[in-house]
């Protein structure tokens, strides 16, 4: 069996992006928390952003890592073009 391949750069943009998911992830608990005690008018907006923001990097959290374990990434071909 072959050893998985990473490529790395993509596999940092892939964890970067799961990163940053699950920080506006823990974002949208803190001000649905907040919400509950101090309501503002603006919550909604701020729930929706957070949560675009969560789902876009996921997907290209998951886009990323799929294509950094198939070795498809720009850093996969090697400088000498072979």
């Amino acid at each position: 069996m072959k050893p998985v391949v990473h490529d790395k750069p993509l596999d940092r943009r892939a964890k970067l992006a799961f990163g940053v998911a699950v920080i506006c992830m823990l974002f949208l608990t803190e001000t649905t928390v907040a919400h509950r005690t101090v309501p503002h008018p603006a919550s909604p907006l701020i729930w929706t952003l957070l949560g675009s923001v969560a789902v876009l990097a996921l997907v290209l959290g998951a886009v990323w890592h799929r294509r950094a374990r198939q070795g498809s990434g720009p850093a996969a071909v090697p400088p000498d073009g072979r």
